[in-house]
């Protein structure tokens, strides 16, 4: 993927969604290019005002849970399902289904099961662009910076929706922000839109991972090295593998700066073993299913969440617990729910096609009114 030409693009996930079914602006108006040397720094809400709706029927989340596992799995074999399941979801107004299918209707390969549908994707976007989803401002203006073909008939530039899904206090948005600032010399306004990123609730996790890094960079003290660690600790909570991957490095840099560990062996080796659980490359014995006398082989994750951390590995200086290597003790009740569960990807699949949702206006009618071709 390219970048933008002012930032770093970030993962395409969500954060908000709001009531109002009203665009920001006229998809069909053209907006000259944010001024982001003069342009008014974004408020940053109260996470109070962050809040996420999801559809009330349960099924919708349920097929977005079995979509997901198939996709950070890189389960090809299930891909059909995949989208079946996605797109149903999406259909009954799982926002975060809708992400997801708007980047599946967009990939055409020949080497694995793909459904190119680029006008569908397009109205999804409309759709939710209705909606006020800041991680959809995000995305489109990944989409306009990259040059995708579906989007190139919306004469907005790329850098307007990401002022925008900064001004929703995205957290990706506000972090691409602070990078933008930095380069300009707005070094004050970079450290608040960061610290704005930081402190949300939800999918913040590679805010945190460039907190971390930003901290470590300009260390001078130990203790802001180790300052730096409890960032990268919760950006691994908060389900970054990037954080989890460098931990091993991070703990080289200490040792080289100050001559003795702070991680102890057992501790990387830990969390070794949970970043291979989230790489789809490697199959990892699974100690739960092992004790239920099922077939322990598990494909590594890449969505996994290890939200209760602290159950397995806590940040030093607190001891090592006891631990008989099942990973779902590091993950919320729901995540382990979703990580133990063994879907039955067709029998979901032809409940979820015998579901009509009736929709206030077709997919297609959102399309037509709201862009120019």
């Amino acid at each position: 993927m390219k970048k933008y030409s002012y930032l770093k693009c970030g993962l395409l996930v969500g954060l908000l969604i709001a009531s109002v079914n009203t665009f920001a602006f006229d998809l069909k108006e053209k907006r000259k290019e944010v001024n982001f040397i003069t342009a008014e720094l974004p408020a940053c809400n109260d996470v109070s005002e962050d809040t996420l709706k999801l559809p009330e029927d349960p099924r919708a989340e349920l097929y977005y849970q079995a979509a997901i596992k198939i996709f950070g799995q890189n389960d090809t074999d299930h891909y059909p399902q995949m989208y079946i399941l996605a797109n149903k979801s999406a259909e009954m107004g799982h926002w975060r289904a809708k992400l997801m299918v708007v980047r599946l209707y967009l990939k055409h390969s020949d080497s694995e099961y793909t459904d190119y549908q680029p006008e569908k994707a397009k109205a999804y976007m409309v759709e939710m662009l209705q909606q006020n989803i800041p991680a959809a401002y995000y995305a489109m203006g990944q989409f306009k910076s990259n040059g995708t073909e579906a989007f190139r008939s919306i004469p907005i530039p790329a850098s307007v929706f990401l002022f925008e899904a900064a001004k929703l206090n995205y957290p990706d948005a506000l972090s691409d922000l602070h990078d933008i600032f930095i380069s300009i010399g707005r070094t004050k306004d970079a450290n608040v839109m960061l610290g704005c990123a930081v402190a949300k609730k939800q999918d913040n996790a590679e805010a945190l991972f460039k907190k971390s890094n930003e901290l470590e960079t300009n260390a001078t003290k130990e203790a802001e090295v180790m300052d730096s660690f409890k960032y990268l600790y919760q950006a691994i909570k908060a389900g970054s593998y990037n954080a989890l991957a460098s931990i091993a490095n991070k703990e080289s840099y200490y040792k080289q700066q100050y001559g003795k560990d702070y991680f102890s062996k057992e501790f990387l080796e830990r969390m070794a073993m949970l970043q291979k659980a989230k790489n789809s490359v490697y199959l990892n014995r699974d100690i739960y299913r092992k004790s239920l006398g099922k077939p322990d082989e598990m494909r590594g994750n890449a969505t996994l969440v290890f939200s209760n951390l602290e159950k397995v590995a806590p940040l030093p200086p607190e001891t090592l617990p006891q631990w008989n290597g099942d990973i779902s003790i590091a993950m919320s009740e729901k995540e382990a729910v979703n990580y133990r569960t063994d879907y039955d990807y067709d029998q979901l699949v032809k409940e979820a096609e015998a579901i009509v949702v009736k929709k206030e206006r077709p997919i297609e009618e959102v399309l037509t009114k709201n862009t120019s071709k």
